[in-house]
C-alpha cells in the first residue's frame, strides 16, 4: 500500500515550526569611539552601562529609544517660525504660533520616528546616581520655565520683562540641552543602515564591551 494511502484526509493537521532567520539571528553591537551601535533587539554585555563595572548582580534593563532626523525639527521650530516674524504683534508669534507647533512637530515625530529595543544592564549604585541628577536637571528646566513665564505676566508693567521672556524661552532648552548631555542621558544620536548609535555609555564599558566582541 501506498505512503499516501495511509494519510487520513480526516484528521487535524499537524502545525509547521517556521523559523525566522531574522528574529532567530542575535543582534549583534560594536563600539565606535564614544558610541554604541546596536541594532533593534540587542542585548549588551553584563556590564554596568555608565560605570562599566562588572554587573552581575545589576537589573536588566530593556528601553526602547526612539530616533528622528534632526532637520525635521530644524524646519519646524526654525524655519516656519520665520514666516511669522513679520506679524504686527510679535507677541502672538509666543502666544499662538510656537504653541500651535507643538503638535505638529508631534504628529510629524509620531510618523517618521524610528524605533530600537536593547538590553542593557545598571549597577544599583549607578541607578540610584542617575536617578538625582534627572530630579536636579527638571528642578533646573522647571525653574526656567517659571521665570519665563513670570516675565511674560509682567509686560504690561514694563516692555523689557518681554524681552526677558522671550530670552528665557530661548534659554530654557539650551539649558534642558546641556543638563541632559552632562547627566550621560542614554539616547540615539544618529541612525544608518539600520544601525542605531547610543550616546550615555561609560568609558570603563566602552573599553571592556570592545574585549567582549
Amino acid at each position: 500500500m501506498n505512503n499516501q494511502d495511509d494519510i487520513d484526509p480526516y484528521a487535524t493537521p499537524q502545525a509547521e515550526t517556521i523559523i525566522n532567520p531574522i528574529t532567530s539571528r542575535e543582534a549583534r553591537f560594536r563600539v565606535e569611539k564614544n558610541l554604541v551601535a546596536i541594532q533593534d533587539c540587542a542585548k549588551l554585555p553584563k556590564l554596568c552601562f555608565l560605570s562599566g563595572d562588572d554587573a552581575p548582580t545589576a537589573l536588566r534593563t530593556r528601553l526602547e529609544l526612539y530616533w528622528i532626523n534632526p532637520m525635521w525639527g530644524i524646519l519646524i521650530w526654525i524655519i516656519l517660525p520665520i514666516f511669522f516674524l513679520e506679524l504686527d504683534n510679535r507677541f502672538s508669534i509666543w502666544v499662538i504660533v510656537i504653541p500651535a507647533l507643538f503638535p505638529v512637530y508631534l504628529i510629524v515625530y509620531h510618523c517618521l520616528r524610528k524605533k530600537v529595543t536593547f538590553d542593557f544592564h545598571i549597577s544599583p549604585a549607578a541607578r540610584k546616581k542617575r536617578w538625582y541628577k534627572r530630579l536636579i536637571s527638571a528642578a533646573i528646566f522647571i525653574i526656567c520655565v517659571l521665570t519665563t513665564i513670570y516675565c511674560f505676566t509682567l509686560t504690561k508693567h514694563h516692555q523689557i520683562y518681554f524681552g526677558l521672556g522671550v530670552l528665557g524661552a530661548l534659554i530654557s532648552p539650551i539649558v534642558l540641552f546641556i543638563v541632559m548631555h552632562l547627566n550621560a542621558r542614554i539616547s540615539v544620536k544618529k541612525h544608518k543602515h539600520g544601525w542605531f548609535y547610543i550616546t550615555g555609555a561609560g568609558k570603563n564599558f566602552l573599553k571592556k564591551a570592545k574585549k567582549t566582541l
